[in-house]
């Protein structure tokens, strides 16, 4: 789920298809950001991978970039989209009621 680097996590989520376009992954990712970052003082999160990519946007994050050609997928060169929460700038923390805020 994270692996620790430095100062970096890499989040990674593969939910099976009973899980896609739930809010499975999205709580899953709140859960691990509140490891990485309150527990193990991490201070950059990133997903590299589009159900990894999907549930850190939706609690924060932004993209970090896209290298170009960067993996073969059926045999042909593919893009990597990568995104990122920096820490305290960007880790959206649910409120009681559910909502979204940023520190």
């Amino acid at each position: 789920m994270a692996a620790l680097e430095k100062d970096t996590a890499m989040l990674r989520f593969f939910p099976d298809a009973i899980g896609w376009g739930t809010w499975r992954c999205s709580e899953a990712a709140r859960l691990v950001a509140g490891f990485v970052f309150d527990v193990a003082g991490v201070h950059r999160a990133t997903a590299d991978n589009l159900r990894s990519n999907m549930a850190v946007h939706r609690i924060g994050g932004r993209k970090a970039g896209t290298p170009r050609a960067a993996f073969v997928s059926d045999g042909t060169y593919a893009d990597q989209h990568l995104w990122a929460i920096v820490g305290r700038l960007e880790w959206a923390r649910p409120t009681s009621g559910g909502h979204v805020r940023r520190d």
